[in-house]
């Protein structure tokens, strides 16, 4: 990856961080329900099985991308312009 990729995927992880959704709501119940340890392990385990997802996400896509070689760089340009539509 290159710092540019680096850069963007820190960018689009920290907005979807700051957004609160599900995750945030489960924490805040298990730390009312059983106290602060409990919602620090939680939030532990979801730190954990993020990182897990992304990691897994990034090297899945890569080994993707080149395996289809050229046919990779046809589907970036029709996303593109699906997007661009």
């Amino acid at each position: 990856m290159t710092g540019s990729t680096i850069a963007a995927l820190s960018g689009t992880m920290l907005a979807l961080a700051v957004v609160p959704g599900p995750s945030d709501f489960a924490v805040v119940a298990r730390s009312i329900a059983s106290g602060f340890a409990h919602g620090l392990i939680m939030v532990c385990g979801i730190i954990a099985a993020d990182l897990l997802f992304i990691v897994l996400a990034v090297y899945s896509l890569s080994v993707v991308a080149d395996q289809l070689g050229p046919l990779f760089e046809f589907v970036n340009y029709a996303c593109g312009a699906y997007l661009i539509w």
